[in-house]
């Protein structure tokens, strides 16, 4: 059974907690990206100024897939908060119905519920 949007509105101090948790994940991502950027720094130094320092290849690849992630978290994060400024958070994108609040609990910035993530993950 889909919910019109009345049935699916957060009460305002719920939403507005569920914005603090999305902003305060967004600032430490911004500070983790930061630190991504000195250990790439660090990484990039000659090898006499490592104890143990990873082969260029395999440092560069962790370091992209950390930036990937990070990337991609963040843009779930952004897309979340704009969920919440258009009055559609905790609305599944793809079937409309209720996120339930444990999965927001979990995952914040989760744009499917459930059933819908399981589906989009074996597309």
């Amino acid at each position: 059974m889909r919910l019109n949007h009345e049935d699916l509105a957060m009460k305002t101090v719920e939403l507005q907690q569920y914005k603090r948790r999305l902003l305060d994940l967004r600032a430490r991502l911004r500070t983790n990206e930061y630190r991504s950027i000195d250990a790439a720094l660090e990484d990039a130094r000659p090898p006499g100024e490592h104890e143990n320092p990873l082969p260029p290849s395999e440092s560069l690849d962790k370091e992209t897939t950390l930036e990937f992630a990070e990337h991609d978290l963040h843009q779930a994060v952004s897309a979340a908060l704009e969920r919440i400024e258009r009055g559609t958070y905790g609305v599944c994108e793809t079937c409309g119905r209720e996120i339930p609040p444990e999965r927001l609990a979990v995952v914040p910035y989760a744009s499917l519920c459930v059933a819908c993530e399981r589906k989009a993950e074996t597309e």
